[in-house]
């Protein structure tokens, strides 16, 4: 039973070190990526120049900002699959705004510091018309199963947005 206990406390351990980025392997930072010469900000503003970050593949020029309340959450997985598209080659791009948390913060500082445009929207299907073009049609997944699990995976492979099955009256209705 002791050992059992140990093993856990051990296990949780692992997992809060990983969640705060701090490795329990000596020979991890050998492996970091080094950080490369741009210079970013800490908390209190002051310039922090060994931060390792992942840039973004396009900078957002213009946000489509969606709450999370105006969906449904069959539509929250189809506009974070369309999110998740446009990501990777438009700078204009989605932002999903949680009812809690510290997102509407980040959307300030996006707009304040970086000069980022945004436009609230309240209807999801308007954003898949809105960007029909950045897509290649959809997957098909059901509530209630995994298929959520396969529709995911292939997503990108095949530049799809992920329709729940009960959603595929409306989602024909916008490829006319």
């Amino acid at each position: 039973m002791r050992k059992t206990g140990l093993f856990a406390l051990f296990v949780c351990f692992s997992i809060v070190m990983s969640l705060l980025g701090t490795s329990l392997s000596p020979s991890a930072a050998a492996n970091e990526t080094e950080p490369d010469d741009e210079t970013t900000l800490s908390q209190n503003g002051s310039p922090q120049s060994d931060a390792i970050y992942v840039k973004a593949a396009v900078k957002a020029k213009k946000l489509y900002v969606i709450r999370l309340g105006d969906m449904s959450e069959t539509e929250s997985v189809m506009i974070a699959s369309l999110q998740g598209l446009l990501a990777n080659k438009s700078s204009n791009q989605i932002y999903i705004l949680p009812d809690s948390g510290n997102y509407k913060i980040w959307l300030d500082d996006l707009v304040q510091k970086y000069g980022v445009k945004t436009e609230f929207i309240h209807d999801p299907w308007k954003l898949v018309k809105e960007f029909k073009k950045e897509f290649d049609g959809y997957l098909l997944w059901e509530k209630g199963n995994s298929s959520i699990n396969a529709a995911t995976s292939l997503a990108h492979m095949k530049q799809a947005i992920l329709i729940e099955k009960g959603d595929v009256k409306q989602a024909k209705a916008i490829s006319k």
